[in-house]
């Protein structure tokens, strides 16, 4: 509605909402139900003498597929996204965060026998749902930063010399990410009327984020909260990188300050290109053209 996109569910700034509910329906259960019923399927037939051994092919090449694949993929992101702390899944999402975080806190803080950082540059790199992880622990580290909590950094980010913690953790990379669809489709919703949670969040998540708070200190009066976070990553490198055919991916406009590379990698008009950028030779030079020369 912000950006007055048109499609099939906006039409000149309004957004189409029984199309909405009833699309999401619809192609949800139609996922699940045919994965279903194509696995009992075949895994019936596996047991039929004669025809077993072709089902029992057949199995396999479909848990191989793209369309199996596919949704895996966004059964993992749903279960990642989980926000509520009573959730099964919660404690899941929060052992992913902890370890990439600790991770990353381990690199920027290691020191060589001199007391030089033993990691000087740093890159982060993150792989569809592994592109939120880091996303994620970027923020957190922000907030770590802002709280005085990592070592040789003061709570402004610059080190005793004055230098930025961005200036070692400085480059980031997402291919096969789909930041853009969890803002839109995952992301905590909050009542207009709750402006004030509206902004926290904005503020709790807000590494190179567009102002997502449609209501926030616009014309009809709202209070609008000061920043209480120090962005000390705010000019880090960040190139995305997805094919139009990855339809995981696609190109990041919720977020600011960024490069989105079109692969456009060479393949059928059924493939599913997801896991295409591991083997791109121009994939690969371009990043080390872009980050390590």
């Amino acid at each position: 509605m912000k950006y007055r996109d048109s499609s099939f569910f906006t039409r000149n700034g309004k957004f189409k909402v029984w199309r909405y509910d009833l699309f999401m329906h619809l192609v949800s259960k139609t996922f699940i139900l045919l994965n279903l019923i194509t696995t009992a399927l075949l895994k019936f037939f596996s047991f039929i003498p004669v025809v077993g051994e072709l089902a029992s092919k057949l199995l396999k090449s479909f848990f191989d597929s793209g369309v199996h694949k596919f949704t895996n993929i966004i059964g993992d992101i749903v279960v990642y996204n989980v926000t509520d702390p009573k959730c099964k899944f919660y404690e899941v999402r929060r052992q992913i965060l902890d370890g990439a975080v600790h991770a990353l806190q381990f690199l920027i803080e290691k020191k060589d026998s001199e007391g030089s950082s033993y990691y000087p540059s740093v890159i982060m790199a993150g792989h569809s749902l592994g592109s939120q992880v880091a996303y994620d622990a970027i923020n957190k580290l922000d907030l770590l930063v802002n709280k005085d909590k990592i070592s040789n950094y003061g709570p402004d980010g610059k080190d005793k010399d004055g230098k930025n913690i961005s200036s070692q953790l400085n480059g980031f990379i997402t291919f096969g990410s789909p930041l853009d669809k969890i803002a839109f489709f995952l992301r905590e919703l909050v009542p207009d009327e709750l402006y004030l949670r509206q902004q926290l969040l904005d503020n709790y998540h807000g590494f190179k984020q567009r102002n997502w708070s449609l209501n926030a200190g616009n014309e009809n009066g709202f209070t609008s909260l000061p920043q209480p976070i120090n962005r000390v990553f705010e000019d880090v490198k960040w190139k995305n990188y997805f094919d139009n055919r990855d339809y995981v991916s696609g190109s990041l406009d919720y977020y600011l300050n960024l490069e989105n590379v079109n692969c456009e990698f060479k393949s059928g008009l059924l493939s599913f290109t997801h896991s295409y950028y591991w083997e791109n030779d121009k994939f690969y030079r371009d990043i080390i053209l872009s980050f390590l020369k």
